[in-house]
């Protein structure tokens, strides 16, 4: 994959949702693994959130999303790096 087909290629996200910004983390033919700053252009006052999306590609070759976890607040955020860093660190990635 080149990095032309990461950038031209819109995320498999619902209309509804607008992409302010998208990293992909990591694409093949069957997966595909993305950090999105997304809105939700249904509500009145959207807000922007941190979004971990996960999609794998059906039989037909369309990306159907299996996961999506959201961060909401920069407090949930630094709760999250925190936990990670204080319990995992020492037991992931030795």
């Amino acid at each position: 994959m080149s990095k032309s087909d990461t950038n031209e290629e819109k995320l498999p996200i619902h209309e509804a949702i607008e992409i302010v910004k998208s990293v992909t983390i990591r694409k093949s033919d069957k997966w595909w693994t993305a950090l999105a700053a997304v809105k939700n252009k249904m509500l009145k006052n959207p807000k922007t959130i941190l979004a971990f999306y996960r999609w794998r590609k059906d039989k037909n070759g369309n990306w159907k999303r299996i996961k999506k976890w959201t961060i909401n607040s920069k407090r949930d955020w630094e709760k999250f790096v925190s936990i990670v860093d204080s319990e995992f660190e020492e037991i992931c990635w030795k």
